[in-house]
């Protein structure tokens, strides 16, 4: 399809395009054949010129911000003067940004894409406003097919992911489901690490939470075991003991990855994330045995009364001297 605007001329002054009333009448119907309003085969079939008669047509594409006239196809006499003083004093005191945005495909306004019902959007098939990719239904996203708000990657249908295929939040890395993870292929939330299926993990390969390591698993399953085995401070514990990890109120405290909002960056930071131009801020990584420093007293004091604990296991993984 060419861009807005579109014309055809057969060299003996006759200059033929889609009127404004054309296009409604053709909407109106439901436009059964259809046609482009910028293509010149469309223009020349809805005037009835069709097969070998179409190639006898010039071919015309006028720009309406430079006001030149580019020929696409020039087989007959050449009547670009005439073709561009038709084409101007068509589009003479008519509103250009309506008229563009109508020619388009666009119900909204101010883009210069296709198809957009959004505004200001200089992709193809955009629903919301500000975005500068494909098929993106949510807002000032960079990427394509992004379904949330101000993404940078593509495939995300959640907000502010600066990687791909995140169905989470606040993801600065690639394929994770979960939240505020840094990482790749996390399917928890605040990993830092890649191919944690927990939570909190500053490692790869972890299966369970909060663990600084790789490839840890807070259920362990061997070869041809009956039942899971679950692990406290490595060592063997019950399902019930190991599930008291969630009643500590840690998850509610201790973070590796925090999203810094614009206002509250560095220049330093701003140069060094440039996402934040389109997410607002960036994903920070924080050190795994940093976090740990913010945890409250209180927290600690349940950590310690788990099952199995072992000062030297929990300073080996949080560097806390308890």
């Amino acid at each position: 399809m060419c861009m807005f605007f579109s014309a055809i001329s057969n060299g003996k002054d006759k200059v033929l395009f889609f009127t404004v009333e054309d296009i409604v009448k053709q909407m109106v119907v439901g436009n059964p054949k259809n046609y482009g309003w910028n293509s010149h085969t469309s223009t020349a079939h809805f005037n009835g010129i069709e097969g070998a008669e179409e190639d006898k047509w010039n071919k015309w594409e006028y720009s309406t911000d430079k006001k030149e006239l580019k020929a696409d196809s020039l087989v007959a006499t050449d009547d670009s003067n005439n073709v561009k003083k038709v084409i101007e004093d068509y589009l003479k005191d008519k509103d250009i940004v309506f008229m563009r945005n109508l020619y388009n495909y666009n119900s909204g306004n101010y883009n210069s894409g296709h198809c957009n019902s959004g505004n200001y959007n200089s992709g193809n098939r955009n629903s919301g406003d500000y975005n500068s990719g494909n098929y993106n239904s949510g807002h000032c996203n960079s990427g394509h097919y992004n379904s949330g708000n101000y993404n940078s990657g593509n495939y995300n249908s959640r907000s502010r992911n600066s990687g791909n295929y995140n169905s989470g939040h606040y993801n600065s890395g690639d394929c994770n489901s979960g939240n505020y993870n840094s990482g790749n292929y996390n399917s928890g939330n605040r990993n830092s690490g890649d191919y944690n299926s927990g939570n909190r993990n500053s490692g790869h390969y972890n299966s369970g939470n909060c663990n600084s390591g790789d490839c840890n698993s807070g259920t362990t399953i061997g070869s041809f075991c009956t039942e899971k085995q679950y692990f406290l401070f490595n060592e063997k514990c019950t399902e019930k003991e190991y599930n008291e990890i969630n009643n500590l109120g840690l998850y509610n405290c201790f973070d590796v990855s925090l999203f810094i909002w614009k206002k509250d960056m560095t220049e330093e930071e701003k140069t060094n994330h440039q996402e934040y131009k389109t997410l607002g801020g960036y994903l920070k990584k924080i050190d795994y045995k940093e976090a740990w420093k913010a945890v409250p007293k209180e927290i600690i004091e349940k950590i310690k009364k788990l099952k199995n604990f072992n000062k030297t296991v929990f300073k080996e993984i949080t560097g806390l001297d308890v």
